[in-house]
């Protein structure tokens, strides 16, 4: 049986890139059986098409018996097609027994894959005028350091390689470095905390 999952990313591009949180409840004193299921499907789910990845966070808190699974895809296309994908399919079958609800399912594309917290459970969705202000302070300065670091050694180049290489080094500062760090300093004004009653709506 299909997933549903209670989020607007039906309506981004196909083509778009999309991270998914999924959150699981796990029966008290199934969570061994779950996490060996888990550790055996994850080299099958890389296999697929597109599956840029996957981060598996353990329950935090003492006493929760909530596992978030963060995926990525490189297009929304593939993810949706990765849901009918008969390993997944069985994968969710085998480990339904183990769950004590259904699970939670939040689909981030855009912007807000870059604000990607794993294992921060009960987040709103963030205000895209808060995903917007803290993307140009982190481009900005990224913009400013590129352009003088490497401007002066690739004059020679063609317009349109010089242009490649900042939109490249650009790309990657900010996916690996530059967000995940102003997201983490930034998180307290970022994120609503867990208890303001605005958690994750389930599939």
């Amino acid at each position: 049986m299909q997933e549903p999952v209670a989020t607007a990313a039906n309506d981004t591009p196909e083509d778009a890139p999309i991270t998914v949180n999924i959150v699981r409840t796990v029966r008290h004193g199934h969570q061994d059986a779950f996490e060996g299921l888990v550790r055996r499907f994850i080299p099958v789910a890389l296999t697929f098409p597109g599956h840029l990845g996957v981060h598996v966070v353990k329950p935090a808190a003492r006493g929760s018996r909530d596992y978030h699974v963060v995926i990525k895809f490189a297009t929304t296309a593939q993810w949706r097609s990765f849901r009918d994908w008969p390993p997944y399919v069985q994968f969710r079958a085998e480990i339904e027994p183990l769950l004590e609800r259904e699970p939670c399912i939040h689909e981030m594309v855009g912007l807000e894959s870059w604000f990607t917290l794993p294992g921060a459970p009960a987040l709103r969705p963030l205000p895209k005028w808060k995903m917007a202000l803290v993307t140009l302070l982190a481009v900005y300065p990224t913009s400013l350091l590129i352009t003088t670091l490497l401007r002066p050694r690739v004059t020679h180049w063609p317009l349109a390689l010089q242009n490649l290489l900042f939109a490249a080094t650009m790309v990657g500062l900010l996916t690996w470095l530059v967000m995940p760090f102003v997201t983490h300093v930034l998180a307290p004004w970022l994120y609503y905390p867990a208890d303001s009653g605005d958690t994750p709506r389930k599939e």
